[in-house]
């Protein structure tokens, strides 16, 4: 035994060792001189695009991420969009318009709409039972629906904490061809509760709901969501993170530390695709919101389906508001302001977006997490202004917002500060 120990004490002497090597050789720093900047403005917006770009300038000074970007839409039109600094710190490859970030959990909110898609052309039913669905997921102690999976109510666990699953799960290293394979994370757990009882934000019980939704639709996933989704709206640069083939114009992801910028560990993200897995950027995901303000993707019931709170079955709301891949908070409650990690923010390449309209004054903000959603919407319509945004170094983000007013996108971003971004965006004022 102790020849065993004293063998396995070298063996994680020489690991870590090598682990530090590797990460004293990865840390990058921002080169020197003025960031690079790729802007676009209408004509009529210019002074607000001005202003919102010198507090962007701003905050980029003030944050220091590899990069930042940032979009604005009107009435469904590109107003203004920019991306400033650095894809690649050490190669010094300037971010650009179409530079691709991770998304996160906001890729939650895409596969919520394509399941709108699938009720609106009657082929999903999101009352339905999951097993009916697919049923080759080994049988719980309990059934559960497609909606209570979309709304975190299904009792399927989140990631493991501690050395196994930030090794085996946040960082996967598998890749996995079809969604149902990926299942294989969760399809032998317990539920951790019965489900409508109680509520668990889980990225792998978004994995489980797009089985169901392969099934009703009959399409692969990846298929699914570019037929129904990124198809329609023109999101020419949103894609699956892929990293068993070339994607173009990928930013590098980072971990910061204080000062620090060191390339973030590689992971492979087809075990996530609904729950986390996408790429996309401020300017396609302004297409998105501009659809959702606008029914010109799905119905407005569907819409407000998706967009409605679930309640549990003791008749309480759920504690984060969540209804299918989206929060709404009640009117007059603020998202509560957590403190970043001061020790280690993740500058992920992910991203944040702001949807805002100025109608009756009201204003929502969350410092910490994604999404920055100021909106309101008398009779139901907010003023059709969307403004997504992105930096190098974001990982999930949730948010919600009153149920009277465009509900945030599902997702949750550490260290990220995205009231700043917001700030940049009201810097310009931006009319109807």
């Amino acid at each position: 035994m102790k020849k065993f120990l004293k063998i396995a004490g070298v063996v994680l002497a020489v690991i870590v060792l090598g682990l530090a090597i590797a990460l004293l050789s990865a840390l990058e720093e921002h080169p020197e001189g003025a960031p690079p900047s790729d802007s676009v403005a209408n004509p009529a917006f210019q002074a607000q695009a001005d202003a919102a770009s010198a507090r962007l300038a701003e905050i980029y000074r003030e944050s220091m991420p590899p990069s930042l970007s940032v979009a604005v839409a009107v009435n469904g039109e590109l107003v203004w969009a920019e991306a400033i600094g650095y894809a690649f710190l050490d190669e010094a490859v300037p971010a650009k318009l179409d530079s691709k970030y991770r998304i996160g959990s906001v890729s939650k909110s895409l596969t919520a709409v394509a399941a709108g898609v699938l009720v609106d052309s009657g082929k999903l039913d999101i009352e339905a039972d999951f097993h009916s669905l697919v049923p080759s997921f080994p049988t719980k102690k309990y059934p559960f629906t497609m909606r209570q999976l979309g709304g975190h109510l299904a009792g399927i666990r989140h990631y493991r904490s501690g050395p196994r699953g930030f090794l085996f799960e946040t960082y996967n290293q598998t890749q996995y061809d079809t969604v149902l394979d990926s299942l294989e994370f969760v399809e032998d757990d317990p539920l951790a509760f019965e489900p409508g009882t109680d509520f668990q934000y889980s990225s792998f019980g978004y994995n489980v709901f797009s089985a169901g939704l392969v099934a009703a639709s009959g399409e692969p996933f990846l298929a699914l969501m570019q037929n129904s989704i990124f198809q329609p709206l023109a999101m020419t640069n949103t894609s699956p993170d892929y990293q068993d083939r070339p994607v173009e114009n990928v930013v590098g992801f980072y971990i910061q530390s204080d000062d620090v910028l060191i390339r973030s560990p590689g992971l492979n993200n087809s075990y996530k695709w609904a729950g986390g897995g996408f790429l996309s950027t401020p300017s396609d995901l302004v297409k998105f919101g501009s659809a959702l303000l606008d029914d010109s993707l799905i119905s407005r019931a569907t819409r407000d389906l998706l967009w409605t709170p679930q309640l549990l079955a003791n008749g309480e709301m759920n504690p984060q508001f969540y209804g299918v891949g989206f929060r709404h908070r009640p009117q007059g409650r603020r998202p509560s302001h957590r403190k970043p990690r001061r020790q280690q923010r993740r500058w992920d390449n992910e991203l944040r977006h702001i949807s805002r309209s100025e109608r009756g004054g009201c204003r929502h903000q969350q410092h910490r997490d994604s999404f920055e959603h100021v909106a309101n919407r008398p009779g139901g319509h907010g003023d059709g202004r969307v403004f997504p945004s992105g930096a190098n170094g974001i990982d999930r983000a949730e948010n919600p917002l009153p149920a009277t007013r465009p509900p945030q996108l599902s997702g949750s971003l550490r260290g990220c500060g995205s009231v700043h971004t917001a700030r940049c965006a009201e810097a310009g004022s931006w009319p109807r």
